[in-house]
């Protein structure tokens, strides 16, 4: 038995830019024996960075890719109690990124793929805004 394999490599390589957002929203509510308080905290993140990239063809159907970049972080969280008002912090960092890849094409204009990315970055501590906090209180005297 006789057979022949060939395996034809090519390399691309580009940029291009990658935007990230989340957010999330978590509700408690509390009970003291008296009344009754919900609290809503909201987290919001935010990521933009320039991406340097990289696509390897292996054969007429799969491709590996992978990228890369560093860019601006941002994080907010959002504390609103029922009657206390809101409380808010945001900080802005520098974050990375790191995507790698594998693409199944099913014609030259569909795929399917998979991907594992990463975003991280150092958020320090978060600029706290209370105006919304100190006007309820206000209010309450």
């Amino acid at each position: 038995m006789t057979g022949e394999w060939e395996c034809l490599v090519t390399t691309i390589v580009g940029d291009g830019e990658y935007l990230y957002s989340n957010r999330s929203k978590q509700s408690v509510a509390f009970y003291d024996g008296v009344r009754a308080m919900a609290m809503d905290d909201i987290g919001r993140l935010l990521y933009i960075a320039p991406q340097f990239t990289g696509r390897w063809i292996l054969g007429e159907k799969l491709t590996i890719y992978g990228a890369i970049g560093w860019g601006w972080l941002r994080y907010k969280e959002t504390v609103k109690g029922s009657g206390l008002g809101e409380l808010s912090g945001t900080t802005n960092a520098l974050g990375g990124n790191f995507t790698v890849g594998l693409e199944y094409r099913l014609s030259s204009v569909v795929g399917m793929s998979v991907d594992l990315g990463l975003i991280g970055g150092e958020i320090g501590k978060l600029k706290v805004d209370n105006t919304g906090l100190q006007a309820t209180i206000r209010e309450a005297l």
